[in-house]
């Protein structure tokens, strides 16, 4: 009797085998004949991966505002002109308060606004949105004065400079470039 069971033993591991031998040789052959036999179908909607660069969706995503201000919560962006860095930026109410790394550390004693919501900035120019247009001398219209995605969009530049020490003009060259920025409005 003990002989007959350890035969048993032994045939139930040759067939757990031979099983997992035909799974394997069944798994391998569907691989063959799906990439070999059967032919590649193509349609003219999908690209050719193949002699595209296949890109990650964030990596696209990420090059879609690479080189723009972006303003998420408003779903705009603006393109950066050359020699603009270090841009800074304060929600205020309903509005953006803009200046520079470069300008804030030079420091002055410029207050924008008026209480504490913005400590120490030395606001160079400021965004706001209304879902009317904006009727004042004051303001820069954006977009031509039409809107994007049911907002309008206006631009107030400084009136003027400053800061303490500024023998370079660094404050007046800045608020150009962000006045420049700012007319490069678009929908993100």
């Amino acid at each position: 009797m003990i002989k007959n069971s350890q035969n048993q033993t032994g045939s139930a591991h040759v067939v757990v085998i031979i099983i997992l031998l035909i799974a394997v040789l069944g798994l391998l052959g569907f691989v063959f004949w799906q990439n070999f036999i059967v032919p590649n179908v193509k349609t003219v909607d999908q690209p050719n991966l193949s002699q595209q660069e296949a890109k990650p969706e964030s990596e696209s995503v990420a090059d879609l505002n690479e080189g723009y201000f972006v303003l998420d919560d408003w779903s705009i962006k603006f393109k950066i002109p050359d020699g603009l860095t270090g841009i800074k930026y304060y929600k205020v109410s309903d509005s953006y308060e803009l200046t520079t790394s470069r300008v804030e550390d030079l420091g002055g004693d410029c207050k924008e606004p008026a209480d504490d919501e913005v400590p120490g900035v030395i606001r160079l120019g400021g965004i706001g949105r209304k879902s009317d247009p904006v009727d004042s001398e004051y303001v820069l219209m954006l977009n031509d004065g039409e809107p994007i995605s049911g907002y309008y969009y206006w631009y107030s530049a400084a009136q003027s400079t400053c800061a303490y020490d500024d023998p370079e003009g660094l404050q007046a060259i800045d608020r150009d470039l962000l006045s420049n920025m700012v007319n490069s409005i678009e929908a993100k």
